[in-house]
């Protein structure tokens, strides 16, 4: 695949690859593009996904806003793609703490409880 940006003018634009959707009403919560990586075996397995959602509906000149949201899956039959993190304009979310690895190669996941305290749990 390559995607090459166009010349108008003697300007060089880069190349955009843009996942369009065509229908006229957006509602928050919608997804409006994904990149989708997927594997054979016996069946077709989708391992890991970025979506782009719609933060709300969309109206004349409002585009509703948009947010990233990266899906993987376990390592299990059958396991089905979960959120694990976004990104939107209000920074990036982790839905279940954040794995660190100190210089001695140490693993340790962070988490925040409901009153906004931080712990580690140490990673084997």
């Amino acid at each position: 695949l390559r995607v090459a940006g166009v010349n108008p003018g003697g300007a060089t634009n880069p190349g955009v690859l843009d996942l369009f959707r065509t229908d006229d009403t957006v509602i928050a919560g919608e997804v409006a593009g994904r990149l989708q990586y997927s594997v054979k075996d016996d069946g077709r397995y989708a391992i890991a996904a970025i979506d782009a959602v719609t933060l709300q509906a969309s109206g004349v000149g409002n585009s509703g806003g948009g947010k990233l949201v990266f899906l993987t899956s376990e390592a299990s039959i059958c396991a089905g793609r979960l959120e694990s993190m976004s990104l939107d304009n209000t920074g990036l979310t982790v839905e279940d703490g954040v794995i660190l690895k100190s210089p001695n190669g140490t693993k340790y996941k962070i988490v925040v409880d409901n009153s906004g305290v931080l712990s580690t749990t140490l990673i084997p």
